[in-house]
């Protein structure tokens, strides 16, 4: 079972890495700029390791 606990650990961050792409393509049509983006990812991040 614990193999499995890393398996799925490998999964669910590639699902999340595989939707940054949407999501930065959706905000920018929104008309936020890199930078924007940019900013509030690295805001999200430090939260989540904070």
């Amino acid at each position: 079972m614990k193999n499995y606990i890393y398996h799925i650990v490998a999964v669910l961050t590639v699902g999340i890495w595989g939707l940054t792409f949407i999501s930065t393509k959706v905000l920018i049509g929104h008309s936020l700029s890199p930078q924007e983006i940019f900013l509030l990812r690295f805001l999200i991040a430090y939260l989540g390791i904070w």
